[in-house]
C-alpha cells in the first residue's frame, strides 16, 4: 500500500461504523472500489489439566462495493459468508451461512471536510443458532481466538455517524461519532429475545507525514446501552476505550509498519435481584497489541513482507478458582505476505501466519494458522 494511500485511510478511519476504505471514496476523490477476499482459520487448544483437545477453524469470504448515485452521495454495501467447524471428543458442530448485510449511505459537505452518515444492519445472517452450536457460538467470542466472523447476525440494527477531516501541511487531524440503535433476536431456537443495546462510539486521529513515511495515533471511546431478555434489563458491557499508534518508513525497495494497539475495559454490570449493578469484574482482561510488518519490493514482481504479532490479554479480575475466571492469555504470530499489482486496476495480495502461545494462565496450549487471498479492483 503506498504513503499516500495510507494517509487516505488514517484520515477517514475516524468513521465509526463504515470501513475506511469505504469513507475514503467521497472525502478524498478516490475512484471507486470493488473489493474481496477470503481467510481461513484454524485452531487446536490443549487443556493441560483435562487432557482435552479442541479443534476449531473457520473460512471467511467478505464482500464489499459501491455505487456512486449522485454528486457527492455514494451508497456502500458490504456483507460476508462463513462456515465454522469444530471437533472436541469426537463431537462435531458446524455453523455454515450468510452474515448480515450492511447498507450506507455518505454524503459530503463544505468541500469534502465533513461526511455524514446512515446506514443498516440488514438481518440476512444466521442470528438463531440452533441449541447444539450455542456452545460453538460462545467459542467464536473467545478473546484469544481471533476468528475474522465474531457471530453470523445480531438483528436489525439502525446506524448514524459523522466525520470531520482537514489536512495542515504535513499534519492530518480527523475526528468522528457515531450510533448504533439496536434491535431483538432470539440467539437460540426457541429463546426468549434478546437484544444486545444500543452502541456509542467517538474517536479523533492525529497523522503526520515526513520524509519516509508517516505516524499516526487514534483513540476511540465505546459506551453501550443495556442488553435485555425478553425485555429485561440483564446485562451491560463496560466502556472500551481504544489507544493505538503506530509508523511507517520507506527506503528505496525496504518498507516497514510498526503499531501497538491497547484496549482498556471497564467493568461490566449485571442484574442481581431485579437491580442492575456493575461489578468489580468483566468478562474480558484488558487488549495488548504489538505488530510490525518488513517489506521488500521486488521490482516489477511486488512486495514480500515477513510478519510479526504479539497479543496479550489481561487477566478478567475474578478470583482464580471462579466458574468465570479468565486467566492471562499470550499469543505469537510469525508469517509472510505477497502484494502484487496485476495492472492499474487490479491488485492482489496473500498472506500466512502462524500462531502460537498459551491462555488462562498456561493451563491452555494454543496453536494456530491463518490463510489469506485478497483481490482489489479499481473501477
Amino acid at each position: 500500500m503506498s504513503h499516500f494511500t495510507r494517509k487516505i485511510l488514517l484520515l477517514a478511519a475516524v468513521l465509526i461504523f463504515v470501513t475506511g476504505e469505504a469513507a475514503a471514496q467521497i472525502v478524498f476523490g478516490s475512484p471507486p472500489v470493488a473489493r474481496a477476499r477470503i481467510v481461513y482459520q484454524s485452531w487446536t487448544v490443549d487443556n493441560d489439566i483435562t487432557g482435552d483437545k479442541f479443534d476449531v477453524s473457520q473460512w471467511y469470504f467478505p464482500v464489499y462495493g459501491f455505487v456512486p448515485i449522485a454528486e457527492d452521495w455514494e451508497v456502500h454495501v458490504s456483507s460476508a459468508t462463513a462456515g465454522t467447524q469444530s471437533d472436541s471428543s469426537g463431537s462435531d458442530v458446524s455453523i455454515n451461512g450468510l452474515n448480515d448485510t450492511r447498507i450506507s449511505v455518505l454524503h459530503s459537505l463544505f468541500d469534502d471536510r465533513l461526511l455524514l452518515g446512515a446506514g443498516l444492519n440488514i438481518p440476512t445472517g444466521k442470528a438463531t443458532l440452533e441449541l447444539d452450536q450455542s456452545g460453538l457460538g460462545q467459542v467464536l467470542t473467545t478473546d484469544f481466538l481471533n476468528f475474522p466472523a465474531k457471530n453470523y447476525g445480531e438483528g436489525f440494527g439502525l446506524y448514524l455517524e459523522s466525520a470531520y477531516a482537514r489536512q495542515t501541511g504535513k499534519l492530518t487531524l480527523g475526528v468522528g461519532a457515531g450510533y448504533l440503535l439496536s434491535s431483538s433476536y432470539s440467539p437460540i431456537r426457541g429463546s426468549d429475545s434478546y437484544d444486545p443495546g444500543d452502541k456509542f462510539v467517538a474517536g479523533g486521529n492525529l497523522g503526520v507525514s515526513h520524509d519516509f513515511g508517516n505516524a499516526y495515533a487514534y483513540l476511540r471511546y465505546s459506551s453501550f446501552g443495556n442488553s435485555t431478555q425478553d425485555g429485561i434489563d440483564v446485562y451491560k458491557i463496560g466502556s472500551i476505550t481504544e489507544v493505538a499508534f503506530g509508523t511507517t518508513f520507506i527506503y528505496e525497495q525496504f518498507e516497514s509498519d510498526a503499531g501497538v494497539r491497547l484496549l482498556f475495559r471497564q467493568a461490566d454490570s449485571r442484574t442481581v435481584s431485579g437491580e442492575l449493578l456493575e461489578f468489580e469484574h468483566k468478562n474480558y482482561g484488558n487488549d495488548l497489541r504489538i505488530f510490525t510488518a518488513l517489506g521488500y519490493r521486488l521490482r516489477k514482481a511486488g512486495k514480500a513482507s515477513v510478519l510479526i504479532d504479539y497479543k496479550s490479554i489481561s487477566a478478567n479480575g475474578f478470583e482464580s478458582g471462579d466458574d468465570e475466571y479468565a486467566g492471562k492469555a499470550n499469543i505469537f504470530g510469525f508469517g509472510a505476505g505477497f502484494e502484487k499489482s496485476v495492472t492499474d486496476e487490479v491488485d492482489l495480495s496473500a498472506s500466512f501466519k502462524s500462531f502460537s502461545g498459551s491462555a488462562d494462565d498456561g493451563n491452555l496450549d494454543l496453536s494456530g494458522l491463518e490463510i489469506g487471498l485478497a483481490v482489489r479492483v479499481t473501477l
